[in-house]
């Protein structure tokens, strides 16, 4: 999704209940996907749900967030 003034917002219809981890990138180069190092380090921003630190990988525990019925918000700081 497109970032305006810093922010981006995206839309899931179709999710159950439930704990979801979140994980987010931004595509600095428009390539459709998240670069990364020959060791796996992202190349681009990233940001993880709670703000988990990924430091050991994607951390599911840490960035999950428990999706209640209804509408849910999940803010990511991507650095």
């Amino acid at each position: 999704v497109p970032v305006e003034g810093g922010t981006a917002a995206c839309d899931f219809d179709s999710l159950k209940p439930g704990p979801w981890a979140v994980r987010v990138f931004q595509d600095t180069n428009a390539d459709g996907r998240l670069n990364t190092s020959w060791l796996g380090w992202p190349k681009e921003p990233v940001g993880y749900g709670n703000d988990a630190p990924a430091s050991t990988g994607p951390p599911f525990n840490l960035a999950a967030v428990l999706l209640e019925p209804g509408r849910n918000t999940a803010r990511v700081a991507v650095r």
